[in-house]
């Protein structure tokens, strides 16, 4: 099984995700901007990208597009608060996001995600 990439500028959210993730049998990477994720995928591409699309200095879509340029085929599940859903909703529509975390988010639903596109094996 590959490793999930978390893209958040959050530090108490991404290990909050990385804690859950991990003690649910995931390998997770963790990156707070859009260089450190660029750094990682090309370094070692994940198989499910987490992305927060309020990064600082850079607009989510925009990092969408660099990872999307890197990796085409990775999925990507957008984190967001309600008020950038329009925003996203084209992307997701075209299927360059494959699922939507609308925050706040339960760790049920953050887990259920991920295990639409890596499936834990029992």
């Amino acid at each position: 099984m590959g490793h999930i990439l978390v893209v958040e500028d959050n530090l108490a959210v991404s290990c909050l995700i990385n804690e859950v993730l991990t003690l649910s049998g995931y390998s997770v990477q963790l990156a707070s901007n859009c260089t450190a994720a660029l750094q990682l995928i090309q370094a070692n591409p994940p198989c499910l990208v987490l992305l927060d699309l309020k990064l600082p200095s850079v607009y989510g879509i925009k990092v969408l597009n660099i990872i999307k340029h890197a990796v085409p085929d990775i999925p990507v599940i957008a984190m967001s608060a309600y008020a950038e859903l329009l925003d996203i909703q084209a992307e997701l529509e075209t299927g360059r996001i494959s699922y939507i975390l609308i925050k706040p988010f339960n760790l049920h639903e953050l887990i259920n995600a991920v295990a639409r596109y890596i499936p834990l094996k029992v």
